[in-house]
């Protein structure tokens, strides 16, 4: 039938109106079809992934509704049925046809971020954990590490760990109370120390109250006690050789009492070529809480006594008990081809202050602990001790302000309830928790009594390093590299160190002049690190700085250090030839903090100016001094004189 031919009696005359409304009504019905198809998608996306499923369930039903609505309306339509059901839906289908595009089309931009999620779940089926982070003494972060991974294991669900716990070493027991107030930062307040902690376990609750003391710490940081998680005996550990001198003498203190085997083998080690060796008191929570043990024996009667003793007679400063039986381990050990040393005898006279699970551990080798493999030979075995106190080993929960959750504090104490529960340190030579009491090694007070006293006896340096920047050193640039090495080697833990960079703000000698301090000062055991990755990468610039007049820009600065180190290499006609300069050098040294030096260490070809002495006693109260050929013994036995 044309357009011009009438239409049967009853039947109406089609327009172009009436055929787009019939196929507007059809696709209706085709985006009600997808809209359902969408949401039907994403319910079952979301099933799988478990993300708010019921949402995607109800979404599916109405676009079925929906579907089934435009779909019956449309085929009435089509059957020419006349009703109120037809009449009401000619004139709501336009409406719903929009909002099912609307609807269809967030549906499909939902439906392609979930199955985003469903193929990322598919890759890696497991949410993220809860991350914690334990700080445990550094001797033991080994131990407490595998039972982390224990502790992660019971918790999986379906392969999929619900908790991590990352276990790190303390940092100087004397810099921890600072750290937890500064928001576990450096003294600079710039750079974290690393992980924040959520769970400490010290080394004795006395160690834990006299950093957590300071009302400065509330400020930062909430602790919460939670009982004590291990025990220990802190013992004086004596070498195989000595047992054989003293066997008869021994017998008899023990038979007298456990004060006085102890008091017998402080006053043997401390004689005339004998010493005691420990971790470091203001570094070590096991050297500290050994202080007071030690001071209130007969043969010292106080914690000052004690330290001013057994400071004076070792120059060594061990970080922990781990590394004070590794050095001992290389240092005795004797193989097939190796001779005895006077070295290696000085150290068997000597008795060692650690924890009793380490000496167990010791003589079974220490197994892979030590940065020196266990080669073919034979250590000297500690098998005598003499118990100076107990180790209790207390658990605290730190909680930070931004981190105030109640997931995350009820997983720190469910790790600590699994730590004495199970028992598990047991396995490594630890002994069971001790039962809520007073602390076996001490008050507070004492312990802040023998911190002062280490602070004191210790004669620590402040060095500041300075590097020079100029681009003549890039022909000396390993030699630099190297002198900025060997003196972090050289240095002690209490020891401070920093490092700035003298330059110059844009090329061609005529920028702005500026000191960029890259670490303020810190102690060496936190920052010696940092300072060596950073020079390993460092490149100078294409510019000269004159070291005279980088330092007046320290003292404008007001930088303070006892020594300050550049490392330059004093070459002839450039920025940082000091031949014509040493009057105006020593003058801006003056001007620097109290009391002052600089060492100039020239790693350069040229000689030093005949005008500066050489870092030594003749040189005690000179300002300024320059050595080409780096003696670092010498140098910084000459920086700690005052």
């Amino acid at each position: 039938m044309t357009e011009s031919t009438p239409p049967a009696e009853g039947e109406e005359r089609p327009t172009r109106l009436g055929r787009a409304v019939r196929v507007l009504e059809a696709a209706a019905a085709v985006v009600a079809a997808i809209g359902t198809l969408v949401a039907g998608g994403n319910a079952v996306l979301k099933q799988l992934v478990g993300d708010d499923p019921w949402a995607a369930q109800v979404a599916t039903a109405a676009g079925f509704v929906l579907l089934v609505g435009l779909t019956v309306g449309w085929g009435m339509s089509r059957a020419g049925v006349r009703n109120r059901f037809v009449g009401l839906w000619g004139k709501a289908w336009p409406g719903l046809l929009w909002l099912l595009v609307v609807v269809t089309a967030m549906g499909v931009v939902s439906l392609g971020l979930t199955f985003d999620r469903w193929l990322a779940l598919r890759n890696d089926p497991c949410a993220p954990p809860l991350e914690l982070t334990a700080m445990v003494p550094p001797e033991d972060v080994d131990d407490f590490a595998a039972m982390a991974r224990e502790h992660e294991a019971g918790l999986a669900i379906a392969g999929c760990p619900s908790v991590r716990v990352g276990v790190r070493g303390a940092p100087p027991v004397a810099r921890i109370g600072d750290a937890l107030a500064a928001g576990w930062r450096t003294a600079d307040g710039v750079r974290l120390l690393g992980p924040r902690p959520d769970l400490w376990v010290a080394e004795s609750s006395a160690v834990a109250d006299a950093v957590l003391a300071g009302t400065s710490v509330a400020h930062g940081v909430a602790a919460e006690r939670l009982g004590s998680v291990a025990t220990d005996e802190l013992v004086l550990a004596v070498p195989e050789a000595q047992r054989r001198i003293l066997q008869d003498t021994l017998a008899a203190a023990n038979a007298e009492g456990a004060g006085e085997t102890r008091d017998l083998l402080l006053r043997h080690f401390t004689s005339e070529g004998r010493k005691v060796q420990r971790p470091d008191p203001l570094i070590s929570g096991t050297g500290l809480a050994a202080m007071p043990m030690i001071g209130e024996s007969a043969v010292f009667g106080s914690t000052e006594a004690a330290e001013e003793v057994l400071r004076a007679a070792d120059s060594r400063r061990f970080t922990d008990p781990l590394e004070l039986l590794c050095a001992y381990r290389k240092g005795t050990m004797l193989g097939p081809a190796t001779t005895s040393s006077e070295a290696s005898e000085e150290l068997r006279r000597s008795a060692l202050v650690v924890p009793d699970h380490l000496r167990r551990q010791y003589q079974e080798g220490l197994r892979d602990r030590c940065p020196e493999a266990l080669g073919p030979g034979q250590w000297e075995p500690l098998p005598v001790v003499a118990p100076l106190g107990r180790l209790d080993y207390p658990a605290v929960l730190l909680t930070w302000p931004d981190r105030r959750g109640a997931a995350r504090a009820e997983a720190v104490r469910a790790l600590a309830r699994w730590l004495v529960t199970e028992q598990r340190l047991r396995g490594r030579h630890f002994g069971p928790p001790a039962p809520a009491a007073a602390s076996p090694s001490g008050t507070p007070a004492q312990l802040r009594a023998a911190l002062a006293s280490a602070a004191q006896a210790e004669q620590s340096v402040a060095i500041a390093l300075l590097l020079d920047g100029s681009g003549s050193m890039r022909r000396h640039l390993a030699d630099g590299i190297e002198a900025v090495e060997k003196i972090l080697d050289e240095l002690r833990s209490t020891d401070e160190v920093s490092l700035t960079v003298p330059r110059r703000l844009a090329g061609g000698g005529d920028g702005q002049p500026e000191i960029r301090q890259e670490y303020t000062l810190e102690t060496a055991a936190l920052q010696s690190d940092n300072i060596r990755r950073y020079v390993q990468q460092w490149m100078p610039r294409d510019w000269d700085l004159k070291l005279d007049t980088a330092v007046e820009l320290l003292a404008s600065a007001r930088a303070d250090a006892d020594v300050f180190v550049a490392i330059t290499d004093t070459a002839p006609g450039t920025a940082a030839d000091l031949s014509d300069s040493v009057a105006d050098l020593q003058r801006r040294v003056r001007g620097l903090a109290t009391e002052s030096r600089l060492a100039i260490v020239n790693v350069g070809s040229s000689p030093c100016p005949e005008a500066l002495p050489e870092p030594g006693d003749a040189a005690r109260d000179a300002p300024v001094t320059c050595v080409s050929d780096l003696d670092v013994g010498q140098l910084l036995t000459w920086a700690r004189k005052r």
